[in-house]
């Protein structure tokens, strides 16, 4: 009976460590997979503008602005390539913003509860397949109240032709 014991013993053993080996490999296989899309995947950095066009922009780009309130849908994703893309939402005077070599991507995601706040948005473009996408990590706390917030996100990149796929990942 002992002898039996010590032999499950030793197979539990072997099959514990075997599996826990092919977790580890996997893990390791998908942070490589990571590491590997890091390695063509570049930030588009974000063209700097003044104050005053920042304000216009978060004054546009927020729920004072009623154009963009009735819109509808919980999630927005835009590119506005020209002066008159900003006056259909609602801008009444020119903004200092080179609209002939640059473009506004701004957008709106609907948090489940009032503590929701955008923690990033970032263009990226991928070098080995050509392609861009727009992430925007959203924070939403557990304790917030419940009821929906609107959290808009805007930025000023170079203007480009091609589409863009648009990522959103809510962290607590």
């Amino acid at each position: 009976m002992k002898n039996k014991f010590s032999k499950l013993s030793a197979v539990a053993i072997v099959v514990v460590a075997l599996l826990s080996i092919g977790f580890f490999s996997a893990c390791e296989e998908k942070d490589g997979d990571n590491e590997k899309e890091q390695e063509h995947t570049t930030i588009v950095n974000e063209v700097v503008v003044d104050n005053d066009a920042k304000l216009t922009l978060d004054s546009i780009f927020s729920d004072k602005n009623t154009t963009i309130r009735q819109m509808q849908g919980d999630t927005l994703f835009h590119i506005i390539n020209d002066m008159q893309g900003l006056f259909a939402l609602g801008l009444n005077s020119d903004v200092n913003i080179d609209l002939d070599n640059n473009c506004i991507i701004w957008g709106k995601v609907v948090s489940p509860n009032t503590s929701g706040d955008i923690l990033s948005n970032y263009l990226y473009y991928d070098n080995l397949n050509s392609s861009y996408k727009y992430e925007v990590n959203v924070y939403v706390s557990e304790t917030g109240y419940t009821a929906l917030k609107n959290l808009y996100f805007w930025g000023v990149y170079p203007k480009f032709n091609q589409n863009v796929l648009f990522v959103i990942n809510f962290n607590n």
